[in-house]
């Protein structure tokens, strides 16, 4: 979710920054406030290129790390995985922490699933430094 939140405040901002771009041009000058006018002008031109550079900062450096960076996958969970088609479980495994996958957390087993498609479901749990632990592959809908 964050990363969508990035995506909108850039475009935002860029969008603001070409507009006011557009706009100056426009604005009016009179006889006696010229310099005044002027100095306006270049104030106005700063701002709206700053708009639009910090724009493009944020669309490039304002993203979330990877979450496969963090992910270990346990013995059981390669074994189980064997004939599954792995873009699934990469689009799984990157939607984790992201609120778009149906996360649960399963009281009794002690760690949480995620969806993978219709009726399939990915289990892991979360390491205390932040690592991503997947225990096992559960092709059915049953969480036992």
């Amino acid at each position: 979710m964050k990363n969508k939140a990035f995506k909108v405040l850039g475009g935002i901002l860029i969008a603001l920054g070409v507009f006011s771009l557009i706009i100056q041009p426009f604005s009016p000058i009179t006889g006696a406030v010229i310099d005044v006018s002027t100095t306006i002008s270049k104030i106005n031109f700063i701002a709206s290129l700053s708009l639009i550079a910090i724009g493009f900062i944020i669309l490039r450096f304002g993203r979330e790390e990877d979450v496969s960076q963090r992910v270990i996958e346990t013995p059981e969970f390669k074994r189980q995985t064997r004939g599954v088609n792995p873009k699934l479980l990469k689009n799984a495994i990157g939607k984790i922490g992201t609120g778009l996958a149906h996360e649960e957390y399963l009281k009794y087993q002690g760690d949480c699933t995620v969806r993978i498609d219709k009726g399939s479901r990915l289990h892991y749990q979360r390491a205390p430094d932040g690592r991503i632990i997947l225990t096992r592959y559960e092709p059915s809908s049953k969480h036992g």
